[in-house]
């Protein structure tokens, strides 16, 4: 779990600039909020939780609100100290 975590880090800022990249390429507003989560979910895999919350909290579309109400149902576990499900 140490290893996997530490390549997660590791990952982060590659992978939240290859998510930034895709959120200027986005052609729509839904896009983008498709990106915000995927920025979200990053920052709570890799315990920056008040960036996730940023994240968040950019998504207003319906279209999204089933995959945000699950990221912050996660993001509510892992900030109480709950550890995070293993990678699938």
């Amino acid at each position: 779990p140490e290893e996997i975590r530490q390549a997660e880090l590791q990952l982060t800022h590659p992978a939240l600039g290859a998510w930034t990249n895709a959120l200027a390429l986005a052609p729509s507003d839904e896009d983008r909020e498709g990106v915000y989560l995927h920025m979200a979910r990053w920052y709570l895999r890799v315990g920056q939780f008040a960036e996730a919350r940023m994240q968040l909290a950019a998504v207003t579309n319906e279209v999204h609100q089933a995959m945000r109400q699950r990221l912050e149902r996660n993001l509510a576990e892992r900030s109480a100290g709950k550890p995070a499900e293993p990678a699938n």
